[in-house]
């Protein structure tokens, strides 16, 4: 279809252009129609004089809003993945930050440390700021992929510090057993059993099925897991006794030894932790079950590889931050320092300082006399 002069066609739209003595307008239509009545009362008005002139329609932007861009990464990325509902939380708190509106064009590293210093403000830890730059990170790189972001500014990751290995003791291990029976909760002290001599993160132990345990080998299998890598793990006497008490519960091999939701286990953890004195304690938490089980295999002689399988770290690097907790090869090097025959501090000092008269024969003369070559030039 051939349109009139001064009417082009854009999308679904059509554009009107009108010029008249060094003066032009624009207009948009929803269709033909309109655009040929309001082409002749633009041109009636210029004649007139009692037009103002029109800005020209912006052209629609091709970059997507952080909105459009989470709503994707959420149903095309984390959909599905173990990691999903934080990845809802943490996108959550940036559209709650910058908006759903916002162009991702708009996000440079201005806008970044803006973010990172309200997260401070809030009490977020280096590790926890981290995790949200990430997410970040991951709805840009979705949004650039499909063509709806320019660029991704660089985002610098904060430096975060292990700091100190909480793991229980002894004492604490006894006094948080007995406390929990006599609460007659003895399905959260089967599961800290479990957490204790196993190691198993408590999405682990949720996820654990009858089929999964091999009681003539005395095995339990860990399939899905955070690192991607199934493993089994010996059982010891009492895990055994609780996994088998579990399993008489249970009526197929798909039921769940534990079959409880998130935060089941941390609700009685945290009144205990208030009845034994440590409220406080902030690191006192359910994770510190599975540091303790890699401290006491660490503290007992198992070599680093055996304890990596065994918790199923995907890096040696990870298990390295038990390793300061065996120092028995650093006991043995002192020995090295005790035990050399060196003189002792009380030996006078002149008899310190003595040293063997170095005996200068004729060989030895002939072999540090310097060459011609290096004689000195006279």
């Amino acid at each position: 279809m051939e349109l009139p002069r001064g009417i082009r066609k854009r999308g679904n739209s059509f554009i009107v252009d009108v010029s008249y003595k060094g003066r032009r307008v624009y207009a948009t239509c929803h269709n033909l129609k309109e655009a040929k009545e309001r082409q002749a009362e633009i041109k009636s008005n210029l004649k007139r004089g009692k037009v103002k002139k029109e800005r020209k329609p912006n052209k629609p932007t091709k970059y997507w809003t952080l909105g459009k861009a989470v709503n994707i990464a959420r149903s095309s990325h984390w959909a599905g993945m173990r990691s999903e509902t934080t990845a809802i939380i943490n996108s959550q708190i940036l559209l709650d930050f910058f908006g759903e509106g916002y162009s991702l064009a708009k996000i440079n590293a201005v806008a970044i440390d803006r973010f990172v210093s309200d997260c401070q403000q809030r009490g977020n830890s280096d590790g926890t700021i981290n995790r949200k730059l990430s997410c970040l990170r991951k709805v840009m790189q979705v949004a650039q992929e499909r063509g709806g972001c320019p660029s991704i500014p660089r985002i610098t990751k904060r430096k975060e510090y292990q700091g100190r290995i909480r793991f229980l003791d002894d004492q604490e291990e006894a006094s948080l057993l007995a406390l929990l029976h006599r609460w007659s909760r003895d399905e959260e002290a089967d599961a800290v059993v479990v957490l204790l001599d196993t190691g198993l993160r408590y999405g682990e132990l949720t996820a654990l099925t009858r089929r999964d345990v091999d009681t003539q080998r005395g095995l339990v299998s860990v399939w899905v897991n955070k690192g991607d890598l199934p493993r089994s793990v010996p059982m010891t006497t009492r895990v055994k006794a609780v996994v088998e008490k579990r399993m008489a519960l249970t009526e197929n091999s798909s039921d769940r030894l534990f079959p409880y939701v998130k935060g089941w286990l941390r609700k009685v953890w945290d009144r205990a932790k208030v009845h034994l004195g440590l409220a406080e304690d902030e690191q006192f938490v359910v994770h510190a079950l599975r540091h303790t089980c890699a401290s006491r295999l660490i503290q007992r002689g198992v070599p680093l590889k055996v304890v990596q399988e065994w918790l199923g770290h995907k890096d040696i690097t990870t298990t390295m931050r038990y390793a300061h907790l065996s120092p028995q090869n650093l006991l043995e090097a002192v020995s090295a320092l005790e035990n050399t025959g060196l003189v002792s501090a009380s030996t006078p000092l002149a008899l310190q300082n003595t040293r063997p008269a170095i005996r200068c024969t004729r060989s030895s003369a002939r072999r540090f006399r310097p060459k011609a070559s290096q004689k000195p030039k006279t």
